[in-house]
């Protein structure tokens, strides 16, 4: 009983804490540092309805882990880290060349959930890197059959076509606040 006592008398603390800082990030590079955090990914849509009915048709779609999907709400998620918070940020973007594949999934459910009008589909433009690097991750994925060092060097090309940062979302959510 002394843990359940315990989990509810921490629950009760939770319950009433006040954030020290909060703030929307538009580069994963401003949360290093920051270790121990308590972390909400949110609806920016503002139709927190249509945005949890996507979410229940990709979750039955079983392509990726997702939560248990609870109820429509502005608060998508709520998570926690005691050992990197951009680390385990990066964890909900996937991981390597699954990574891209899961940021171009997830700005395509944005853009479809906002309709022809969505601030993302306009800062986005043609993306041509967006689309061009997905193509690329199977153009490598099938020469690891033909011969493994040419499927490094398409991946090492992607690599360095993204080490410019994009601040194409950034300048347009500046420009639409």
């Amino acid at each position: 009983m002394k843990y359940i006592d315990s989990l509810i008398e921490d629950c009760k603390k939770a319950k009433n804490a006040k954030p020290k800082r909060s703030f929307v990030v538009g580069d994963l590079a401003e949360l290093d540092g920051i270790n121990n955090a308590v972390y909400t990914i949110e609806d920016l849509s503002g139709n927190p309805n249509k945005t949890f009915a996507d979410f229940v048709a990709y979750k039955k779609r079983d392509e990726r882990k997702c939560p248990k999907a609870n109820a429509p709400s502005k608060t998508m998620y709520v998570g926690s880290s005691t050992t990197g918070i951009r680390k385990r940020i990066e964890q909900h973007q996937g991981d390597g060349h699954a990574a891209a594949i899961a940021y171009w999934l997830l700005q395509q459910t944005i853009i479809a959930a906002q309709g022809d009008s969505s601030v993302l589909r306009s800062a986005l433009g043609s993306d041509w890197k967006g689309k061009l690097s997905p193509v690329l991750y199977l153009l490598a994925i099938l020469l690891t059959l033909v011969a493994a060092w040419s499927a490094q060097l398409v991946f090492v090309f992607v690599a360095i076509l993204w080490l410019v940062p994009d601040r194409r979302i950034e300048r347009a959510i500046r420009h639409d606040a």
